[in-house]
């Protein structure tokens, strides 16, 4: 109940799990609480939030693969997985894992499914240093945990969405706004840039010039997280060909493109 109670207390994700651990922490003992929400898109688990882990560890296990880990087995299977001891060496934990769990001192680990309703969003590891026994009791007290915080997570993640959105509409109104008033290409962009990155948190904008005579893209404006902003007049700027060009086939078929970025090429 005191978790229910605290976790219902705010609807941003972050702060939910953070307070989830904190008190998992406070009534099981645990040396260390992990929580893996699912990233369906890339077909992995992503740490959303932990405690007791160091941070110069974080990044070797920030994300999981689906399959092949602890944290996805249990996700898949949507069962508990309770390893009592030998956890540095249990080949169902992926090898980073192991070493990180080795260089704790952390020897075992319950992990437990994050489910709201017929969905499983997630999983919770409670690992302990040192052998632990988890006797029936616990095992029930962590499942219903785990059924807490799967619609805390849920309702956190449908405000966030909600939000977004709101933030979306936003922005395209402030935009339209402000593009009636803008008096230069400039500021135009300028503008345009500051409302996307309001709404979306991009790394880099850039706005390419098309000569559809000479089938050239001139990059005239462009912007970074950074706050490094340059806007160059055409004859000054980087001009590419857009034949073959990712940008290019844009331009030709009058449609965006939807990627990722693999070893500097954008794969759509």
């Amino acid at each position: 109940n005191a978790i229910s109670t605290s976790i219902s207390k705010s609807l941003h994700l972050d702060e939910v799990l953070r307070v989830a651990a904190e008190q998992i922490k406070e009534i099981i003992g645990a040396d260390l609480v992990l929580f893996y929400l699912r990233d369906e898109r890339r077909n992995q688990l992503r740490l959303s939030c932990s405690l007791g882990l160091p941070d110069d560890l974080t990044s070797q296990i920030a994300v999981l693969p689906a399959s092949a880990s602890a944290s996805g087995t249990v996700i898949s299977e949507r069962k508990p997985l309770l390893i009592q001891e030998g956890l540095s060496t249990d080949q169902r934990v992926t090898p980073a894992g192991r070493e990180i769990f080795r260089s704790l001192g952390i020897d075992s680990l319950a992990a437990i499914p994050l489910q709201s309703k017929d969905r499983v969003l997630g999983a919770m590891d409670v690992a302990f240093g040192g052998t632990h026994t988890f006797d029936a009791q616990e095992q029930q007290l962590l499942l219903l945990i785990g059924n807490q915080i799967g619609p805390a997570i849920e309702n956190a993640v449908l405000y966030q969405e909600v939000q977004e959105q709101v933030q979306r509409i936003t922005s395209l109104y402030m935009i339209g706004k402000g593009l009636t008033g803008a008096l230069d290409t400039k500021s135009l962009l300028e503008i345009v840039y500051a409302e996307v990155s309001r709404a979306i948190p991009v790394d880099l904008f850039t706005y390419d010039s098309y000569s559809e005579k000479q089938r050239t893209l001139t990059t005239v404006y462009e912007a970074s997280k950074e706050g490094q902003q340059f806007f160059r007049p055409a004859d000054e700027s980087s001009v590419v060909d857009a034949q073959g060009s990712v940008l290019g086939r844009v331009v030709h078929s009058g449609t965006p493109l939807l990627g990722h970025v693999s070893e500097g090429t954008l794969k759509g």
